[in-house]
């Protein structure tokens, strides 16, 4: 069973993504009392990036930008494997859960997952501020601990295109239809987020919403293109 054993969120800027995420990362690793050295797996989780950027990944980024196991790779080695999960808000859901088969599967002690969206290019509409959540992960046995999750799919509602804007030399994103498929709501042992906002919002708003809460908890993201994950917790 995995455990998020701490977590630090704020805003981030386009321009500095990678180095604003390092030092999120950095906070919670403080926070849950580990070294970075002592970190196995890093985890990006994030659909908007500077300039559309996909590969490299961003998670190898911070993982440098940290400096965790950079060195050159013999079979003696101690690793730090990196890697991105793009699913749109549901990623976080799903870097959570590919962290667990990792802990329970792997010698693997603790990962850090960076759930993180910036504002792509000048010329895209963008509905929401910059936001990333840095969240560490081990495999003690005190705190929120994640027990399993499920995803579907849903009514689709809203989704993005992207275009290329040839006399400014940028690609574009255009919104189009309702974004709000749920709202956020919550009752005493379930928590739903806010279709609306990014995946690092949705997920931060549930870790405040759990704290102080004892026994069985369940979180559910609506993407806002329909899809939906769930995930059950105990504390």
């Amino acid at each position: 069973m995995v455990i998020i054993t701490a977590w630090a969120d704020g805003k981030i800027t386009a321009k500095n993504n990678i180095r604003d995420c390092a030092k999120l990362a950095s906070e919670a690793c403080k926070e849950a009392n580990i070294s970075l050295q002592e970190i196995d797996v890093v985890i990006y989780s994030g659909v908007y990036r500077p300039n559309f950027r996909s590969e490299p990944s961003c998670a190898s980024h911070i993982q440098s930008k940290l400096d965790i196991r950079c060195h050159d790779l013999e079979l003696s080695s101690e690793h730090c494997f990196s890697f991105d999960i793009i699913d749109g808000s549901r990623g976080v859901h799903r870097s959570i859960q590919t962290v667990s088969h990792l802990i329970e599967q792997l010698e693997v002690k603790n990962a850090l997952i960076v759930c993180a969206d910036v504002k792509p290019s000048k010329q895209s509409k963008w509905p929401y501020q910059n936001h990333a959540l840095a969240m560490v992960l081990s495999g003690n046995d005190a705190g929120l601990k994640f027990v399993s999750s499920e995803y579907k799919g849903g009514k689709l509602s809203a989704y993005t295109k992207s275009s290329f804007d040839t006399k400014k030399k940028v690609s574009v994103i255009t919104y189009f239809g309702d974004s709000s498929n749920v709202e956020e709501t919550k009752a005493e042992r379930e928590f739903t987020s806010d279709s609306s906002s990014l995946g690092s919002v949705q997920m931060r708003d549930f870790l405040l919403w759990s704290k102080n809460k004892k026994g069985n908890l369940k979180h559910t993201i609506v993407d806002r293109a329909g899809s939906i994950s769930v995930t059950n917790w105990k504390v």
